[in-house]
């Protein structure tokens, strides 16, 4: 699982919530933080960072630093490709993930239940980003009816799943084979 963790202060608590999660999937994962190099490290800053992962113990956990002093911030999310392509046949599932998605055990087992069925029909299973205000949740990836209107539902083995057009996403996870034809095409 690799996640871009833009650094700031204030965003630890939402990353100490990835992780904190993550130590609860059933199947081990090794974790890769990619993130910023700061021009001036603040000691007990770095030091909170890696609080946040000393009781991880559902496989190992490294923090990966970027040098970004000549990009845009954005392109951090990049930065994690080459180790990405570097990995690709030591791991069976990759994940990747901006640093404010929550992604439960419950949603790993439903890919994993789903995954091979949907691989065999060329389709990915992929997730609703459902964000949470109050008592109220809004789907934040398919804004509007312009976009809604583009999404039909199919229907395999008595299951029913949206197909949307506009698939963007801050999170993916592939299998090992979806992953490298992936990785092979950009």
């Amino acid at each position: 699982k690799h996640i871009t963790f833009h650094y700031k202060h204030e965003r630890l608590k939402y990353l100490k919530e990835m992780i904190d999660n993550t130590n609860r999937y059933d199947l081990k994962t090794d974790v890769f933080i990619h993130t910023q190099i700061r021009k001036e490290k603040h000691i007990d800053e770095y030091g909170n960072l890696c609080e946040l992962i000393k009781d991880y113990n559902n496989g190992k956990i490294q923090i990966i630093e970027h040098d970004m002093s000549n990009c845009h911030p954005f392109l951090l999310v990049w930065k994690c490709r080459d180790l990405l392509r570097e990995q690709r046949n030591d791991y069976d599932i990759f994940i990747s993930s901006e640093d404010d998605m929550l992604i439960p055990n419950a949603a790993i087992k439903y890919w994993l239940e789903h995954n091979e069925k949907l691989s065999e029909r060329k389709y990915n299973p992929g997730f609703l980003r459902i964000e949470r205000k109050g008592d109220l949740e809004y789907i934040t990836d398919i804004p509007g009816n312009k976009r809604l209107h583009k999404s039909r539902m199919i229907e395999i083995e008595e299951n029913k799943y949206l197909i949307n057009e506009y698939a963007y996403c801050a999170f993916w996870i592939y299998d090992k084979s979806t992953f490298n034809e992936f990785v092979d095409c950009c």
